[in-house]
Order: C-alpha cells, then sequence, then structure tokens
C-alpha cells in the first residue's frame, strides 16, 4: 500500500531526527523554556504524555521536534482511519494534539473522526443488536465532545472550535439549546459572522421557549440587505410565524421553499 510506504520513510527519517534531537536536547531544552516564557510557543503538559508515547518520542519532544512527530503520527491516525481502527485514531489524536496543542485542525479533524466517522461505523454495524450499535455510536459521539471541549480549554479564543462543537450538538445530538450556546460563543471570535448567525437562529428556533428570541433575530437577517434570505432562513421564520401567532399583516409573504422544491421535483423528500 503506497501509505505504508510514506509512513515506512517518515518513520526512517523521524529515527535519524530523534538521534539528532537527543544530540542537541541540552541546547534545545533551555531555547523551549525561553519560547515559552516569552508565550512564543506552547508549552507542552508533561503528565499528558503519560501512557501514550515512549520515553525516546517525549526526548525528541524535548529536543524541539513536536511537528515533525505529529506529523508522523497524523500518517499513523490516516492509516488507522483507513481501516476502520478506531481507537488507535483516538489514540493517535490525543497524541498529536498533547504535543500541538494549538493546533485546531488537529482538534477539528480528531472530534471529527469520533463524532462522525466512528459513530457511523459503529451505527451501521450489523453485527450487533441494533439497541447496541446505538449506544456504541452515542458513545463515539460524547468521545468527539469531549475531545473539543478540551481543545477549546486549551484554545478558549477558537471561534472555529465552538462553532464545530455546535455542528456536533445540532446534527449529531439533537440538543438545539446547546448547539445555540456554542454558535453564539462562535460569533463572538473571528468566524464568519452571517454564517455562525443563522446557525445560532435555526437552533435558538428549535430550543423550546427561545423561539421568540429566534424570530426577532431571523426576521433582523431577513431585512438585513447584506444577508441572503436563504430557504433556510424563510422556512425558519414561517414555522415561527405559525408557532407564535404572528398576525397575518405582520407575516412575510415569501411561499414555503418546501412547497417550490416538491413542485419542481415531486418525488423529493424534505425533512
Amino acid at each position: 500500500m503506497k501509505l505504508n510506504r510514506i509512513v515506512k520513510k517518515a518513520l526512517t527519517a523521524l529515527a535519524i531526527l530523534l538521534l539528532f534531537g537527543l544530540a542537541k536536547s541540552p541546547f534545545e531544552n533551555g531555547l523551549s523554556r525561553k519560547l515559552q516564557e516569552a508565550k512564543l510557543i506552547a508549552p507542552i503538559p508533561a503528565g499528558g504524555l503519560g501512557g501514550l508515547i515512549g520515553q525516546s518520542t517525549f526526548l525528541a519532544v524535548l529536543g524541539g521536534l513536536r511537528p515533525l512527530v505529529g506529523i508522523y503520527t497524523t500518517l499513523h491516525a490516516f492509516d488507522a482511519w483507513s481501516f476502520k481502527e478506531w481507537d488507535t485514531v483516538e489514540r493517535d489524536y490525543a497524541i498529536i494534539t498533547t504535543l500541538l496543542p494549538d493546533d485546531i485542525d488537529s482538534w477539528k479533524t480528531g472530534a471529527w473522526h469520533m463524532a462522525y466517522n466512528a459513530a457511523a461505523s459503529e451505527l451501521y454495524d450489523e453485527s450487533v443488536p441494533p439497541t447496541v450499535r446505538k449506544r456504541n455510536g452515542r458513545a463515539w459521539i460524547i468521545k468527539g465532545v469531549e475531545y473539543l471541549k478540551k481543545g477549546i480549554e486549551q484554545n478558549p479564543r477558537s471561534a472555529v472550535l465552538q462553532h464545530e462543537l455546535g455542528d456536533i450538538y445540532r446534527q449529531q445530538l439533537e440538543e438545539p439549546c446547546l448547539a445555540a450556546k456554542h454558535y453564539k460563543l462562535s460569533m463572538e471570535g473571528d468566524y464568519p459572522k452571517s454564517f455562525a448567525q443563522r446557525f445560532y437562529a435555526y437552533s435558538l428556533a428549535r430550543c423550546p421557549g427561545r423561539e421568540r428570541e429566534a424570530y426577532d433575530l431571523l426576521m433582523r437577517i431577513y431585512h438585513d440587505p447584506e444577508e441572503k434570505r436563504t430557504p433556510s432562513v424563510i422556512k425558519r421564520i414561517l414555522e415561527l410565524e405559525e408557532k407564535l401567532n404572528i398576525p397575518a399583516a405582520n407575516r412575510i409573504p415569501d411561499p414555503d421553499p418546501d412547497l417550490e422544491i416538491l413542485r419542481r421535483y415531486p418525488n423529493a423528500k424534505l425533512d
């Protein structure tokens, strides 16, 4: 397999660099401390590595080879993913984000593997009873949630991780109130505000007791000339108009987007 050859080459290069790293570790350890004190690199929590990586790799980490070890472990995780070895994928991403705690993409990818790929693999495993599938699938979704929470602890200003957590609560766990909470937090960062605001509003519309708040926000989006009147915005407003008994004179004139879809595609399946 081509990927295995790549991994073997990476491992050979890693072994050479490990030896080099050990030789220069006294110098780099002092440099790493100075860089951490100046807040130019993130410190690595040594306790977090216990049981995850061997001593030689740990020494390489202290020698400044964290990015290289992270790259190798990412390749290893990709190989494990292709064989649906989910425990290995989970372990590998625990190593990667321990080595590189400020690598947002690794936090995202690790959570995606757990909450979506591993969960789906369990849910569609016909070798076990449906109740067991459901329980195992949910367990992986929860692992993805907990993994993202750790990522947010390490990167409290990351709007991307907040939005990813909102997605899991909305799509995988169907918990709109929690989804809304994290979408709102994502709006406070550098995530595209227009996109985050819409998903915040959609989740609020499904959160009991917050329908009026959702309606007001969706109407602001609807009347904002810089926003797009997407079918989802219109659909949610129409639903809330019914639920909140909005007077006919105050209702939007747009037709139900689902009816237009059915008119064009009579056999379409709608949510």
